[in-house]
Formats: C-alpha cells, sequence, structure tokens
C-alpha cells in the first residue's frame, strides 16, 4: 500500500505544470550535454598529447565531507564519532573505496601524470 501510494504521489507531483517543464530543460540540456561530451573527450585528448595538462580529472573529495555534507549533516556526523564511531569508519571506508574505484575507471587522459 504505501508503495502505491508513493507512486501516485510522485505521479502528482510529475503531474504539475512546473513540474513537467522542470523535466523538460533538465531533458534539453541532457541531449546538448550528451551531444557535446565526445567532442570535449577530443579536446583533452588532443591537449594532452600536445602537453597541456588535462585541468578536468575528477576528484572524490573526504570522504567524511560526502557523509557531514549529504547524509547526516555535521552534527549527525559528529554525534556519529562518539556514538557510532565504527559505523562512522566503516561509511567512510566505503565512500573511499568507491572513490578509488571510480578513478581507477578514468580514461588515461584526464589522470593526471604519473599515475
Amino acid at each position: 500500500m504505501t508503495s502505491t501510494m508513493g507512486a501516485l504521489a510522485l505521479a502528482e507531483a510529475l503531474a504539475d505544470p512546473e513540474v513537467a517543464e522542470a523535466i523538460k530543460k533538465f531533458q534539453k540540456a541532457g541531449r546538448i550535454y550528451k551531444e557535446m561530451r565526445p567532442k570535449t573527450v577530443n579536446f583533452y585528448q588532443v591537449a594532452e598529447s600536445l602537453g597541456f595538462p588535462c585541468p578536468t580529472a575528477p576528484g572524490g573529495g573526504a570522504p567524511f565531507d560526502a557523509i557531514s555534507d549529504w547524509m547526516r549533516g555535521m552534527q549527525g556526523a559528529m554525534t556519529d564519532m562518539y556514538r557510532y564511531p565504527d559505523k562512522l569508519h566503516r561509511m567512510i571506508d566505503e565512500f573511499l573505496q568507491r572513490t578509488l574505484t571510480m578513478l581507477d575507471s578514468v580514461p588515461k587522459f584526464t589522470k593526471p601524470a604519473g599515475h
């Protein structure tokens, strides 16, 4: 029953003209980005082949910052340090591993020299 109510609430929200218009704008932006991305990749490959460093290498950020900024809030994350330090450490390790996996999957031309 709860999932049905959630789906109906979502359907109602999507039917709102302002939401529908926002979705159209996101779709347009997505189409533009999809067309632009291969050109950007090619540009950075050429720039690197000419000896210029690639300025768009992805980063991961600090795992604790991701937890405190997006998941728990600073107060929740700080409280977790004292109440649930083992759980917080496991979450930090999980974020770190995800970041490292993502960085390993990045094409060579976006990786810093020597890595």
